[in-house]
């Protein structure tokens, strides 16, 4: 009954919480997360993307993403050499 984007975000809140209760105490697990807010709406996808930041202060988050709303958050709040941006060159199929 949710919408796509709503279930979506409901799911990535699950994955945190289960990466935090499968860790022994006093140790953490890198998050790979592959485009996660790519359902949200502008302002959800800012809101995940701060959240995230706030999470990535005690364990690594990688976050795979391909819209320019992303990358362009990325580029103006990331700030080495606590965090890194890392830009693919696009790959050609044929």
């Amino acid at each position: 009954r949710l919408s796509h984007g709503t279930a979506e975000q409901v799911y990535l809140l699950l994955r945190v919480a289960l990466a935090h209760h499968l860790v022994q105490a006093g140790t953490t697990s890198p998050l790979l997360l592959d485009d996660v807010t790519v359902q949200a709406d502008s302002k959800r996808t800012l809101q995940l993307l701060e959240w995230l930041h706030e999470l990535s202060r005690d364990q690594q988050v990688v976050l795979f993403a391909q819209q320019s709303l992303v990358a362009d958050w990325a580029r103006q709040n990331l700030i080495e050499p606590q965090d890194a941006v890392v830009e693919l060159s696009p790959v050609a199929v044929d």
